[in-house]
């Protein structure tokens, strides 16, 4: 037996009374869903907008998950949380060979450097890494979990990251 709620008209009609004109990303970030949209603004001004897992508006939510505007406008890394009172940011190298990491403080200047090669974190779950999701990388408890497959069985694997950033 499958149970799921569904929560129709709730979402899309808040999205509506926001005008949105399309959707152009969501993600689940902790227990809020999170949906960036599109409206009579353009692209230029994306909003945000907030739902709980019951499908009600969360009002005034934090648009920016890194809680720093200079490390959202970081354009070559994603944000994949928080080390103490600093960030953690990561990307795929261009050959797709490793995943390089940067230790981040508020104002965007480099803490530490460091990279995972691509041997450790498997392949992704959609078999491209273009196609991994951000939410397949996530940092908890000063560690990096990364969500990835071994031929049919799910892997997640686990990166240290203050020995990684050298930081003990």
């Amino acid at each position: 037996m499958v149970v799921y709620r569904e929560y129709p008209k709730t979402i899309t009609k808040a999205l509506k009374s926001y005008g949105y004109k399309l959707i152009d990303y969501y993600e689940f970030h902790d227990s809020i869903l999170n949906i960036t949209y599109i409206d009579s603004e353009g692209v230029e001004k994306s909003k945000t907008i907030c739902f709980n897992f019951k499908g009600e508006l969360i009002r005034n939510c934090n648009q920016h998950t890194s809680n720093s505007a200079a490390i959202e406008n970081e354009m070559n890394y994603g944000y994949l949380g928080k080390l103490g009172n600093n960030y953690v940011l990561g990307k795929f190298d261009d050959d797709g060979k490793r995943y390089d990491l940067s230790l981040r403080d508020s104002s965007n200047a480099i803490i530490s450097d460091s990279f995972v090669e691509q041997k450790y974190f498997n392949e992704p779950l959609c078999g491209d890494l273009l196609c991994m999701l951000p939410e397949h990388r996530k940092v908890r408890n000063n560690k990096l979990y990364i969500l990835s497959r071994d031929k049919n069985i799910a892997v997640i694997t686990e990166i240290d990251l203050e020995a990684i950033f050298h930081l003990r």
